[in-house]
């Protein structure tokens, strides 16, 4: 894979609320994803991440933000998955998950994933985004 490293996020919206979990390792919030393995396709690696951390089985639908962490070289796609089954679990990866309205979400959150949820909520819109964490550059939609 080289240098540049590539990861995935299920954004699971249902019922007004979307899926989030927090993580054992920084316990800050966040959509289940993850990185993707060798051979493996985002939207393949979104679901699997969902399920593994989450307990929640998705389907993956349209893409809704494509995003660049140059500090990194990590490109996060996000896609728009729709809820098939299961309860939110604590796992192995992330201490709680759970369903939360849109309007109250909990904290703490880092930047960039207030900005992913943002971007979700826009409906049919693509945002593809330059993330540095303070302010972004590069910053593109497309219906």
């Amino acid at each position: 894979m080289g240098g540049r490293l590539l990861s995935a996020a299920a954004a699971v919206l249902h019922e007004g609320r979307i899926l989030l979990v927090r993580r054992r390792d920084i316990g800050t919030w966040e959509m289940p994803g993850g990185f993707v393995e060798e051979g493996e396709a985002p939207w393949e690696a979104a679901v699997r991440e969902c399920l593994e951390e989450s307990g929640v089985g998705v389907r993956p639908g349209p893409i809704g933000g494509v995003y660049h962490r140059p500090r990194q070289d990590l490109t996060v796609f996000v896609f728009r998955c729709r809820y098939e089954s299961g309860e939110p679990v604590a796992t192995d990866e992330a201490s709680e998950a759970r369903w939360f309205l849109l309007e109250a979400l909990p904290e703490p959150i880092v930047e960039v994933v207030h900005e992913r949820i943002a971007d979700v909520r826009l409906g049919a819109e693509v945002t593809y985004r330059t993330q540095t964490g303070r302010g972004n550059t590069d910053v593109r939609a497309e219906g």
